[in-house]
């Protein structure tokens, strides 16, 4: 609000800025044709006072009395900054779009107002994360499949730890339920270690048979390396619900609250027996019809109801003689055919309950679905405080499985999630006309050429090896100097190869610029005028358009940046492969001699395909411009460069390794080394590349390697992260413990 204030100055900064907007010119003649006094059928007009344009409305409070209010008519220029006030400042509140309208109107107005405080409000990123419980929308309801076999799938969970441990310690209890029959089986145990799960499983499954499918949570006992061995050496498929989702195991999850109920209702007289009597309360369970089936589970397990205590109480009032004794073979035959009728009325009360239940669930459900690169915010069910917020992202979608199921990704934790579309919802990202300056350490993902540095030739920057001998120095300084034009600060450029952006159909798509201050906007022109001068960019007169941010390195510089999110959605993904880090560590750690080489700034010496460079362009207040070299940032960037260089290096398997920029040259002996090194240099040489000098290192014993200490048959990771985690301070409350991640 301050800086809305002190850049106005008064009555003459509106004035100035209302009769330079073209949005505004059709209000302004308005204001010169109005006549008469509001009225309800026309409770609005525009006057202008002091020649400064203003809406006058009718009080609908107080019609009779003709009272009215005016609200000033905002230029373009200030919209966005008094929405800011109004909405995100500690006096906005962050308040909804209801209050946050009301607020903006009592004073202002400008044409589509509504919408456009709609859409920021909808776009806040603070009250996308704190608004309270799920989205309101939930997902249609995907009823499970109906299953015919007995004991074919079962579904398993864990009770517990109960409030009062019985006489023999057991404080859990181990649940199973068949997914046909509905017959239950419980387990009390004293712990939940995966070997007594496992144990508990097979004593289950000694009086059931091997299930071919079996469904769990996401609980460590039932994930665990030694649990997914069992089930593969018995020949069951493990089947997992995602996170916070047990709708997908309900009938265990139903079975487990029936359970508890009837436990707490026996353990009022009996609190620590609980677990002898166990078996006798899915008796009770086992012997009643279910719903969703019409019949108990004992009935479609034997085909017969089983004498319970109240059939005991029936024929001893009775005094019946007993059914009179049939034939094996006409017993089997009867059997048969009950059991066959049974489980056949069983499926369809089964079919028609799920239809019934999909019927009431969905009666407040929408379809909802996302697609692969869409960003969302994740519903974090489980707090710490009331203060923390409740959604967290944005995520990336990366995949979907099913039509409710999708693998999220988050880019800054490098964690992805299988979850449930219902703990998800869209997040709305805001085109703000703000200074966006981030914070963050460097990651090398952009370029920027540093400060007014002459660029130069020269290899007397690369580190050889002190350890090396003289004559073994020398041979390296000979061989430098016969690629000494290879080493520079300047980026080179491939021939013969282009850098496509494959859109299809796509319109294209300008994104505003971000509104820069007068210091920033200093850094922009010195950034792009030395661009311009290396060949970099160009000048452009595209239709496509994406802003430029600011990020501050951790020496307080700036770092040029594009934010090329909103092509990359539409961009045909480039699904070559990255190398797999553990294949070229194992390969460099054999090694007695290893050297490192770095390109310089890599992306930068790929050329663009000329029909595309137009979609590269980017937005400054100064003007619009083009890459003429692959930028960073683009998603197919990596892939393309690490496709380069794999054919670059093509045939050199045996002695090189390159993850993208990033080149490692090794070999058992020295003499092998300087061949090899002369190899590599030579196909670098034809291919047009440059090598950043001050980033090679030749003749190492051992080297750093994309984060490890390679090389004489050791592999291991950098000293300086050893070191971090041996200065982590213990944990020492709950908060701390789950700050660890899996770790913890």
């Amino acid at each position: 609000m301050a800086d809305l204030v002190n850049k106005t100055e008064g009555e003459r900064e509106i004035l100035r800025e209302q009769k330079s907007d073209d949005t505004l010119q059709l209000l302004f003649e308005q204001a010169q044709n109005t006549e008469g006094d509001l009225t309800l059928e026309k409770p609005t007009r525009f006057i202008s006072k002091n020649g400064v344009l203003y809406r006058e409305v009718l009080n609908q409070k107080a019609p009779e009395m003709s009272a009215s209010y005016t609200q000033i008519v905002v230029p373009q220029k200030y919209r966005d900054q008094l929405m800011e006030v109004a909405h995100d400042s500690p006096q906005g509140g962050h308040l909804g779009i209801r209050r946050t309208t009301q607020r903006i109107t009592k004073n202002f107005f400008w044409p589509g107002m509504y919408q456009q405080i709609k859409r920021f409000c909808q776009s806040c990123d603070t009250c996308q994360r704190i608004s309270s419980g799920r989205d309101k929308f939930k997902a249609p309801l995907v009823p499970m499949p109906l299953i015919g076999e007995p004991f074919s799938r079962m579904g398993i969970d864990i009770i517990g730890p109960l409030p009062k441990p019985s006489r023999r310690g057991c404080r859990y209890i181990l649940t199973m339920i068949d997914y046909t029959t509905r017959y239950p089986e419980a387990v009390a145990l004293t712990n939940i270690e995966t070997t007594t799960i496992a144990n508990a499983l097979l004593s289950i499954w000694g009086r059931t048979g091997y299930p071919k499918e079996l469904v769990s949570d996401l609980g460590t006992q039932f994930t665990s390396r030694l649990m997914e061995r069992l089930l593969e050496l018995c020949g069951i498929r493990h089947l997992t619900s995602s996170a916070y989702h047990p709708q997908t195991n309900g009938l265990d999850e139903n079975l487990n609250k029936t359970l508890v109920r009837m436990i707490k209702s026996y353990s009022q007289q009996h609190p620590h027996d609980w677990d002898i009597k166990l078996q006798q309360l899915l008796f009770a369970y086992r012997e009643v019809p279910q719903d969703s089936t019409g019949y108990s589970p004992f009935e479609l397990l034997y085909g017969r109801q089983v004498r319970g205590p109240l059939d005991l109480i029936r024929e001893f009032w009775e005094a019946s003689p007993g059914p009179e004794p049939v034939s094996v073979t006409k017993y089997i035959k009867d059997l048969q055919s009950t059991m066959e009728m049974a489980r056949n009325t069983a499926q369809e009360h089964l079919a028609t309950a799920q239809q019934r239940q999909k019927a009431h669930y969905d009666t407040t459900a929408r379809c909802k679905s996302f697609e692969i690169g869409d960003e969302v915010l994740y519903l974090t069910p489980t707090k710490t405080n009331k203060l923390q917020v409740d959604w967290t992202g944005p995520w990336k979608v990366i995949k979907r499985h099913s039509g409710v199921n999708y693998s999220i990704y988050d880019e800054q934790s490098n964690v992805e999630k299988l979850v449930h579309v219902n703990m998800l919802k869209p997040y709305v990202n805001r085109s703000v006309n703000v200074c966006m300056i981030i914070s963050g350490e460097e990651t090398g993902t952009f370029p920027f050429w540093e400060g007014n540095r002459k660029a130069y030739r020269s290899s007397e920057q690369v580190k050889v090896d002190e350890g090396l001998s003289q004559s073994q120095q020398k041979q390296v300084k000979k061989l430098l100097n016969k690629y000494d034009h290879l080493f520079s600060d300047l980026p080179g450029r491939v021939q013969g190869i282009y850098h496509q952006i494959i859109t299809g159909d796509t319109p294209p798509i300008a994104s505003p610029p971000y509104r820069v201050t007068g210091k920033i906007t200093k850094c922009i022109e010195r950034e792009v005028k030395e661009m311009l001068d290396m060949g970099i960019v160009v000048p452009s007169s595209s239709p496509w358009a994406s802003p430029i941010v600011l990020v501050q390195k951790p020496d307080n510089t700036i770092r040029f940046c594009v934010d090329y999110r909103l092509l990359n959605k539409v961009t045909q993904s480039d699904t070559y492969p990255m190398p797999q880090l553990d294949d070229l560590l194992e390969k460099m750690g054999k090694a007695n001699f290893i050297s490192s080489l770095d390109l310089t700034k890599g992306f930068w010496q790929v050329p663009m395909a000329p029909q595309d460079q137009a979609k590269t362009a980017f937005r400054t207040h100064a003007g619009l411009y083009e890459f003429t070299v692959l930028p960073f940032g683009l998603k197919n960037s990596p892939a393309m460069f690490q496709r380069l260089v794999n054919k670059i290096l093509s045939g050199m398997g045996d002695f090189c390794v390159a993850y993208m920029d990033d080149i490692g040259i090794f070999s058992s002996s020295w003499e092998d080394h300087l061949k090899h090194l002369n190899q590599v240099l030579s196909r670098l040489k034809e291919a047009g590349l440059t090598i950043k000098a001050s980033k090679c290192q030749i003749g190492n014993r051992t080297t750093k390697y994309l984060g490890h200490i390679v090389g004489c048959g050791s592999i291991g990771p950098e000293l300086t992260k050893v070191e971090a985690i041996h200065q982590w301070p213990i944990p020492k409350t709950k908060k701390q413990v789950r700050s660890g991640g899996e770790s913890g």
